[in-house]
């Protein structure tokens, strides 16, 4: 799934919007990185959340979407997050 937040006034015509359910979401995210390694942790940051995380946390993996986060700065960097959702067992 890719997407966008879309906030009140946003124009979001010519795309479909989908509403996401509200639910507990473990969040991951990398170090700030340069732009041209932009996707280098998504990778990284799944494999330790799923492998790592998960099998200790006392959570597990509930029905929904996982979501990758890329944000920018104005310095021309960035970081990612891995978005998983969980309920506690």
């Amino acid at each position: 799934m890719i997407g966008v937040f879309v906030r009140p006034g946003d124009n979001a015509s010519g795309y479909k919007a989908i509403k996401v359910l509200k639910q507990t979401w473990a969040i991951f995210s990398s170090d700030e990185v340069d732009e041209n390694l932009k996707g280098s942790e998504i990778p990284k940051l799944f494999k330790r959340s799923y492998s790592e995380w998960l099998p200790s946390s006392g959570y597990e993996r509930t029905n929904g979407p996982d979501f990758e986060i890329y944000t920018f700065s104005d310095a021309g960097k960035y970081y990612e997050e891995v978005w998983i959702p969980v309920k506690k067992v």
